[in-house]
Protein backbone atom coordinates (compact mmCIF):
# COMPACT_ATOMS: atom_id res chain seq x y z
CA UNK A 1 0.00 0.00 0.00
CA UNK A 2 1.28 3.42 -0.93
CA UNK A 3 1.36 5.93 1.89
CA UNK A 4 -0.42 9.24 1.37
CA UNK A 5 1.90 12.16 0.65
CA UNK A 6 4.64 10.01 -0.91
CA UNK A 7 4.62 12.13 -4.07
CA UNK A 8 5.38 15.33 -2.16
CA UNK A 9 8.29 13.65 -0.37
CA UNK A 10 9.54 12.19 -3.64
CA UNK A 11 9.36 15.61 -5.30
CA UNK A 12 11.33 17.18 -2.42
CA UNK A 13 14.01 14.52 -2.79
CA UNK A 14 14.15 15.02 -6.55
CA UNK A 15 14.48 18.81 -6.15
CA UNK A 16 17.35 18.44 -3.68
CA UNK A 17 19.20 15.89 -5.80
CA UNK A 18 18.78 18.01 -8.93
CA UNK A 19 19.96 21.27 -7.38
CA UNK A 20 22.80 19.46 -5.60
CA UNK A 21 23.91 17.88 -8.88
CA UNK A 22 23.63 21.19 -10.73
CA UNK A 23 25.63 23.17 -8.16
CA UNK A 24 28.24 20.41 -7.82
CA UNK A 25 28.65 20.21 -11.61
CA UNK A 26 29.12 23.95 -12.04
CA UNK A 27 31.42 24.53 -9.06
CA UNK A 28 33.40 21.31 -8.66
CA UNK A 29 33.46 19.95 -12.22
CA UNK A 30 33.61 23.12 -14.34
CA UNK A 31 35.37 25.36 -11.81
CA UNK A 32 38.83 23.74 -11.91
CA UNK A 33 39.01 23.93 -15.72
CA UNK A 34 38.16 27.63 -15.53
CA UNK A 35 40.76 28.24 -12.80
CA UNK A 36 43.40 26.35 -14.82
CA UNK A 37 42.60 28.43 -17.92
CA UNK A 38 42.80 31.72 -15.99
CA UNK A 39 46.08 30.69 -14.32
CA UNK A 40 47.47 29.72 -17.73
CA UNK A 41 46.52 33.10 -19.19
CA UNK A 42 47.97 35.01 -16.23
CA UNK A 43 51.27 33.10 -16.22
CA UNK A 44 51.56 32.80 -19.99
CA UNK A 45 51.83 29.01 -19.83
CA UNK A 46 48.73 28.24 -21.92
CA UNK A 47 49.59 25.65 -24.60
CA UNK A 48 49.61 26.62 -28.26
CA UNK A 49 46.91 25.45 -30.67
CA UNK A 50 49.16 22.59 -31.78
CA UNK A 51 49.44 21.47 -28.15
CA UNK A 52 45.68 21.51 -27.64
CA UNK A 53 44.93 25.04 -26.44
CA UNK A 54 43.17 25.41 -23.09
CA UNK A 55 42.45 21.69 -22.84
CA UNK A 56 45.93 20.64 -23.95
CA UNK A 57 49.10 20.49 -21.89
CA UNK A 58 52.66 21.76 -21.82
CA UNK A 59 55.55 21.65 -19.35
CA UNK A 60 53.89 24.10 -16.93
CA UNK A 61 50.25 23.58 -17.84
CA UNK A 62 47.85 22.55 -16.31
CA UNK A 63 48.82 23.99 -12.94
CA UNK A 64 47.07 21.15 -11.05
CA UNK A 65 45.06 17.98 -11.64
CA UNK A 66 41.39 18.95 -12.13
CA UNK A 67 40.16 15.57 -10.77
CA UNK A 68 37.87 14.59 -13.62
CA UNK A 69 36.54 11.66 -11.58
CA UNK A 70 34.24 14.20 -9.89
CA UNK A 71 32.08 14.11 -13.04
CA UNK A 72 30.68 10.82 -11.73
CA UNK A 73 29.01 12.46 -8.69
CA UNK A 74 26.45 14.62 -10.57
CA UNK A 75 26.16 11.85 -13.18
CA UNK A 76 25.12 9.44 -10.44
CA UNK A 77 22.65 12.06 -9.18
CA UNK A 78 21.08 12.37 -12.62
CA UNK A 79 20.93 8.60 -13.08
CA UNK A 80 19.24 8.34 -9.67
CA UNK A 81 16.73 11.02 -10.72
CA UNK A 82 15.99 9.31 -14.02
CA UNK A 83 15.00 6.15 -12.13
CA UNK A 84 13.48 7.79 -9.02
CA UNK A 85 11.11 10.01 -11.01
CA UNK A 86 9.69 7.33 -13.31
CA UNK A 87 6.42 7.01 -11.33
CA UNK A 88 6.06 10.76 -10.78
CA UNK A 89 4.04 13.11 -12.98
CA UNK A 90 6.68 15.83 -13.38
CA UNK A 91 5.26 18.73 -15.34
CA UNK A 92 5.79 21.46 -12.75
CA UNK A 93 6.41 25.17 -12.93
CA UNK A 94 8.35 27.07 -11.58
CA UNK A 95 10.09 24.04 -10.10
CA UNK A 96 12.08 21.78 -12.42
CA UNK A 97 10.23 18.99 -14.17
CA UNK A 98 11.31 16.03 -16.24
CA UNK A 99 12.12 18.20 -19.26
CA UNK A 100 14.47 20.32 -17.14
CA UNK A 101 16.15 17.18 -15.80
CA UNK A 102 16.54 15.83 -19.33
CA UNK A 103 18.02 19.09 -20.62
CA UNK A 104 20.50 19.26 -17.76
CA UNK A 105 21.54 15.64 -18.33
CA UNK A 106 22.10 16.36 -22.04
CA UNK A 107 23.99 19.63 -21.43
CA UNK A 108 26.10 17.93 -18.74
CA UNK A 109 26.85 15.17 -21.27
CA UNK A 110 28.01 17.76 -23.81
CA UNK A 111 30.12 19.68 -21.28
CA UNK A 112 31.60 16.45 -19.94
CA UNK A 113 33.16 15.65 -23.31
CA UNK A 114 35.84 18.36 -23.02
CA UNK A 115 35.98 18.22 -19.21
CA UNK A 116 36.47 14.45 -19.11
CA UNK A 117 39.10 14.39 -21.83
CA UNK A 118 40.90 17.64 -20.94
CA UNK A 119 44.68 17.59 -20.52
CA UNK A 120 44.82 14.07 -21.99
CA UNK A 121 48.37 12.77 -21.79
CA UNK A 122 49.58 15.26 -19.19
CA UNK A 123 51.78 13.68 -16.50
CA UNK A 124 49.69 12.55 -13.51
CA UNK A 125 46.31 13.14 -15.18
CA UNK A 126 44.43 9.97 -16.07
CA UNK A 127 41.02 11.29 -17.19
CA UNK A 128 39.00 8.97 -14.96
CA UNK A 129 35.82 10.95 -15.61
CA UNK A 130 35.57 10.11 -19.28
CA UNK A 131 33.18 7.21 -18.62
CA UNK A 132 30.79 9.58 -16.82
CA UNK A 133 29.72 10.63 -20.31
CA UNK A 134 27.87 7.36 -20.70
CA UNK A 135 26.12 7.74 -17.34
CA UNK A 136 24.80 11.17 -18.41
CA UNK A 137 23.71 9.71 -21.74
CA UNK A 138 21.83 6.83 -20.08
CA UNK A 139 20.11 9.25 -17.67
CA UNK A 140 19.07 11.47 -20.58
CA UNK A 141 17.72 8.50 -22.53
CA UNK A 142 15.69 7.32 -19.52
CA UNK A 143 14.16 10.80 -19.10
CA UNK A 144 13.26 10.97 -22.80
CA UNK A 145 11.82 7.44 -22.94
CA UNK A 146 9.70 8.08 -19.83
CA UNK A 147 8.38 11.31 -21.36
CA UNK A 148 7.49 9.59 -24.62
CA UNK A 149 5.74 6.76 -22.79
CA UNK A 150 3.74 9.36 -20.84
CA UNK A 151 2.75 11.20 -24.01
CA UNK A 152 1.37 8.06 -25.66
CA UNK A 153 -0.34 6.96 -22.43
CA UNK A 154 1.68 3.77 -21.95
CA UNK A 155 2.20 4.45 -18.26
CA UNK A 156 -0.30 3.91 -15.43
CA UNK A 157 -2.90 6.62 -14.93
CA UNK A 158 -1.36 7.73 -11.62
CA UNK A 159 1.95 8.47 -13.38
CA UNK A 160 0.50 10.71 -16.07
CA UNK A 161 0.76 14.48 -16.20
CA UNK A 162 -2.66 15.97 -15.57
CA UNK A 163 -6.07 14.40 -16.12
CA UNK A 164 -6.27 11.96 -19.00
CA UNK A 165 -10.06 11.60 -19.11
CA UNK A 166 -12.59 14.23 -18.18
CA UNK A 167 -15.42 12.90 -16.09
CA UNK A 168 -18.68 14.62 -15.37
CA UNK A 169 -19.89 14.53 -11.85
CA UNK A 170 -23.52 13.88 -11.16
CA UNK A 171 -25.11 16.88 -9.61
CA UNK A 172 -27.97 19.28 -9.93
CA UNK A 173 -29.44 19.80 -13.38
CA UNK A 174 -28.28 22.86 -15.28
CA UNK A 175 -31.68 24.56 -15.06
CA UNK A 176 -34.60 24.38 -12.70
CA UNK A 177 -36.95 23.38 -15.57
CA UNK A 178 -35.21 20.11 -16.29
Amino acid sequence: MVKPGWQKRALRVSDRVFFGSLVFFVIVCMGPALVIAVLGLLTGSTPTEEQGGFFGWSAEYPAFNPQSWTLFIPAAGMLFLSIWTIPLPLRRFPKPGRATFAWFAFVAFLFSIPLGTAYFGAPGIHNEGTLALFVYLVAWLLFVVRDILGWVHLVPLAWRDGPSVRTRRAGKPASADA
